[in-house]
């Protein structure tokens, strides 16, 4: 028998600045009950070109130690926010093909290596890898 079978896991890119596009996003709640977004990426220069690894934003109340993230997320892709309630107005379904420059390291989930994006900004049109 001869097929293909995709790994569970995401390929490990190299540590530094990407550029990335959203092309897929999935909605769905934590263990405990917290709404989130499954993006999927793809890695759009450098190296690790044609990459596609998943990012997850959690959308914690307000209050919550981490519920910043997902306002730094939206507001890195451009998501609209409301002038006068400052809220951000947002339809996941709209996510794909919007992209963002992030760092990325490496961490470690359950013994297994991962990728971890960070310090994520908005992509101006100019951004490239960082060569290292």
């Amino acid at each position: 028998m001869k097929g293909t079978v995709k790994a569970d896991t995401d390929p490990i890119l190299d540590i530094g600045t990407k550029v990335f596009e959203i092309t897929d996003t999935r909605d769905g709640e934590t263990k405990a009950g917290v709404p989130k977004v499954v993006c999927s990426l793809i890695v759009l220069g450098g190296a690790d070109k044609g990459s596609r690894i998943k990012h997850t934003v959690n959308f914690f109340p307000d209050g919550h130690d981490a519920a910043w993230v997902a306002k730094a997320f939206m507001s890195a892709i451009g998501v609209d926010r409301d002038l006068v309630t400052n809220e951000f107005q947002y339809d996941t379904e709209d996510w794909p093909g919007r992209k963002f420059v992030a760092v990325v390291e490496h961490g470690d989930y359950n013994g297994q290596k991962q990728n971890k994006l960070r310090k994520i900004r908005p992509y101006n049109g100019q951004d490239t890898e960082v060569p290292f």
